[in-house]
């Protein structure tokens, strides 16, 4: 029997009835987090609506193995065509192009999609152009449109080519509906986007607090987003105030940031912070990868806030 955690099942709760595609359960080893989860997947909220599939990602190194596997695990929630179609993509190269059944319904393609997105972090161009593809299929339903609005945020932090970044933020920015998270994540979006950073960014604020939310809920909002500005600034070269350095001193990501001048101690910071998998093998590839990391890590940034909020 599960007792207690009411405030933490709330919160789950409402993750489930808001739509968003993923939450984490983060925190030190022992302190139940699998015990709450297991907790919550027993209750009639979310029996009523979903199912359980359990992924072992424990021991993954690979960067995208782990990926893989969560497909694999979400294909087993597929019937029909869209199961059939799922089976056999583990036949096809992970870059390779998704055609998809032409019945397929708008929320099947848009998970598949935007899952593939995320296999295809190895290449920045290559997810952006799926996320772009994700968002166009759930635009048109209005309850969804909040995804939308994401997925085009995400293509347009991703894509390298200006044009076509502002095209997705102008795509984000017709879906809009009035939702907190989505127009606070366009309006980051465009912030990092624009060669206008910093008025964009005072923008940002001055309308994070003229919202009609509580104080809490700007406090959260601030807290969330205010470290990613400033790391990209320091990524930047520019230099910071003792306020700004306070921020993001205990900020997952500049500990890996502060040390991409010696990219051995970069790789052995990022296996001593807590991340998901997904993002630490995400950065693992860009931390060993090639030329350009500032402009890579600074795609990753938008990447990391805008789905992690």
């Amino acid at each position: 029997m599960f007792i207690g955690r009411d405030d933490e099942l709330k919160k789950l709760k409402n993750w489930l009835e808001s739509g968003e595609p993923s939450i984490a359960v983060t925190g030190k080893g022992g302190i139940g987090k699998t015990t709450l989860v297991k907790g919550f997947t027993s209750t009639r909220d979310f029996k009523r609506t979903s199912r359980v599939i359990y992924i072992s990602l424990k021991g993954e190194t690979e960067v995208v193995q782990p990926i893989k596997i969560v497909l694999e695990g979400i294909g087993k929630g597929l019937r029909g065509k869209v199961a059939e179609w799922w089976r056999n993509i583990k036949e096809v190269d992970v870059h390779g192009e998704v055609k998809l059944p032409e019945d397929v319904g708008a929320s099947d393609k848009w998970r598949i999609l935007y899952t593939k997105g995320l296999w295809n972090m190895d290449n920045f161009e290559k997810a952006s152009e799926l996320f772009e593809e994700s968002a166009k299929c759930v635009e048109s339903n209005p309850l969804l449109k909040g995804l939308a609005v994401k997925d085009y945020c995400l293509a347009a932090v991703l894509t390298s080519e200006r044009m076509r970044a502002l095209k997705m933020l102008t795509n984000a920015e017709e879906n809009l509906v009035g939702d907190v998270e989505p127009t606070l994540g366009y309006k980051f979006a465009n912030a990092i986007v624009s060669v206008n950073r910093k008025e964009r960014v005072n923008e940002f604020f001055n309308d994070l607090s003229s919202m009609q939310i509580g104080e809490e809920q700007k406090q959260s909002y601030w807290m969330h987003y205010s470290p990613a500005f400033i790391l990209l600034d320091y990524l930047a070269g520019l230099s910071l105030d003792e306020k700004a350095k306070s921020v993001i001193e205990d900020a997952t990501l500049y500990e890996i940031i502060s040390s991409l001048n010696d990219r051995k101690e970069a790789l052995r910071r990022l296996g001593d912070v807590e991340m998901l998998p997904m993002y630490k093998n995400i950065l693992k590839a860009l931390i060993s990868g090639g030329q350009d990391i500032e402009t890579k890590m600074a795609k990753f940034i938008g990447f990391y806030f805008l789905t992690t909020v």
